[in-house]
Parts: structure tokens; C-alpha cells; sequence
């Protein structure tokens, strides 16, 4: 099988797993504190990787010289963006958070132009735009007395994530992308401590959630990243990130339509739509 046949084979299979987490992560967030809740994630992602990274004997830290680096990623481009998704998650639809998320790529090419002085042409800027517009129609149904805060905040959550892109992509000549991964979930563990330990000073969790808790923890940041990674060896970046994010979309749906019953209004599928396209086009060829 072909190097090109084999990352496409990685890319579909991270957005299964990103796809598939996504109803486990609504109900993983119910009556729960969010900051214990996002403890935990980065706590069963944090372990899994540790000890991934121990059966490959590629465990490597950084030096005190990377350590603004090494927070960077842990807490910028985990910690608050998935406290957000997670109370976001508490607030408004599974399905309302699948397809908002993908508000990352608009952002991703942008700060790609800004910090790396990468080229976008003007139909990725079109493909913003458009993006833009689908998310708009998605969160308001074209009324602002529509909108839900927790829309408006899984969308302000794509800044962060899109700048874990940012800050992974400096680190990617000194360490390899699963230890990077690794290391994004060890330096969170610390800072979601503190917060989850002021919340709920006994970190409860409720006991029947902690099944939907671990299989989006492992299906999202374990398997999808990993899978998500190869891909990205296999074919780069913008290769792997167009079947990532639109299969991933797609499997999503079908994921949280089965396990929570969700579906889409017409004027939401028309929004989504619209993100689907304006992501197509943002990441055509610079």
C-alpha cells in the first residue's frame, strides 16, 4: 500500500474517533463540575500518552529553556479551550459543538499568515468569509435573539486551539508529534488541578458518567491525535486535515443522531453547510 494510501487510511480513522467522541463528551459533561471534568480528560490522556511514550522509549522533557513552550501548549491549547468545549457542552447541542469547532481552520490560516507569514490567497480569504457567514446562520438562525452563549463560546474556543497549531508547529524540530501530544496533556494536568481542586475540593465525579468520560477521553485525545498525527506524517498538514475535519463532521452527526437523538434544523444544516464549504475552500492550496 502506497505512503499516500496509508495516511489517508490514518486520516479517516482519526476522524472516527473524533467524530465518535463527540456525544460522549455531552454526557460526560452533565452534572459535573467542568473544571473537574476537564481534569480528569487531560488526567486519562495524560496517562495514556505516558505510558505510550514509555513502551516506545521516546519519553523525552524539555529543557528549562522551553518550559514557556512546554506551558504553551498545556494550558493555551488545552486547558482553557477544552474548559470552554466542556461548559459549552453543558449549555447547548452536541451536534451545535461538532460543527462550530470547525471555526479552528479559519483561525489556524489566519495566525498562519500572521506568524509564519504564510501566503493566503484571496479565495481562502473568501473561504473565511463564507465560513464566517455559516457560523453566524448556525449559532443565530439570522437573529442575534437567538443566540446561545455557549455557541459564541465554542467559537471563541477556536482561537486556542487553532493557536496549539501555532505552538506545536515551533516545537515539531525538537521532539516528535506524539511526545508533543503527550506533553500538551502533562503540562495541562498541573493548572486543571489547581482550578478543579478550588471547585470541589474532593474532585468528585459522578460515578455513571465516568464510562462516557473515558471513551471520549481515549477516543478523542488518544486515538484521534494519534491516528491524526500519522496522517500528518504521511500526507502533511493540509493533506490530512481536509478528510480529518470533514469526515469528522460527518461521523459526528451520525454518532450523536444515534447515541442523543440530536438533529439539525433546515436553517442549520444550511449554516453547516456553509462552515463545511468556507473550511473546503480556507484550505485549498496557499
Amino acid at each position: 500500500m502506497k505512503p499516500r494510501q496509508i495516511g489517508l487510511l490514518f486520516a479517516i480513522g482519526a476522524a472516527f474517533f473524533f467524530g465518535f467522541g463527540n456525544p460522549f463528551a455531552k454526557l460526560a459533561a452533565q452534572n459535573a463540575n467542568v473544571f473537574v471534568t476537564t481534569f480528569y480528560i487531560s488526567l486519562i490522556a495524560g496517562i495514556c500518552f505516558f505510558l505510550i511514550s514509555l513502551f516506545r522509549g521516546s519519553l523525552k522533557f524539555l529543557n528549562s529553556n522551553d518550559i514557556w513552550e512546554y506551558l504553551k501548549i498545556g494550558i493555551i491549547g488545552f486547558a482553557i479551550p477544552q474548559t470552554l468545549v466542556m461548559y459549552a457542552y453543558t449549555q447547548t447541542s452536541a451536534m451545535n459543538v461538532l460543527f462550530l469547532l470547525r471555526s479552528e481552520i479559519f483561525f489556524a490560516t489566519i495566525f498562519g499568515a500572521i506568524i509564519f507569514r504564510e501566503q493566503i490567497s484571496r479565495m481562502q480569504i473568501g473561504g473565511i468569509l463564507i465560513g464566517f457567514a455559516g457560523v453566524f446562520i448556525f449559532s443565530t438562525g439570522l437573529s442575534f435573539d437567538s443566540l446561545n452563549i455557549a455557541d459564541a463560546i465554542v467559537f471563541f474556543s477556536t482561537i486556542f486551539w487553532a493557536l496549539y497549531v501555532v505552538f506545536a508547529k515551533n516545537l515539531l524540530g525538537k521532539l516528535d508529534a506524539i511526545t508533543i501530544g503527550g506533553m500538551r496533556y502533562w503540562a495541562a494536568i498541573p493548572f486543571q488541578f489547581i482550578l478543579a481542586i478550588s471547585q470541589d475540593p474532593t474532585l468528585s465525579y459522578p460515578i455513571a458518567q465516568i464510562p462516557s468520560l473515558a471513551i471520549f477521553s481515549i477516543a478523542t485525545f488518544v486515538f484521534g491525535v494519534i491516528l491524526y498525527n500519522k496522517a500528518i506524517e504521511k500526507l502533511g498538514v493540509w493533506k490530512a486535515v481536509v478528510p480529518g475535519q470533514m469526515l469528522s463532521i460527518i461521523f459526528g452527526a451520525v454518532a450523536t443522531f444515534i447515541v442523543l437523538g440530536e438533529t439539525l434544523t433546515a436553517v442549520k444544516i444550511a449554516g453547516g453547510g456553509l462552515i463545511i464549504a468556507g473550511t473546503l475552500i480556507a484550505l485549498g492550496k496557499k
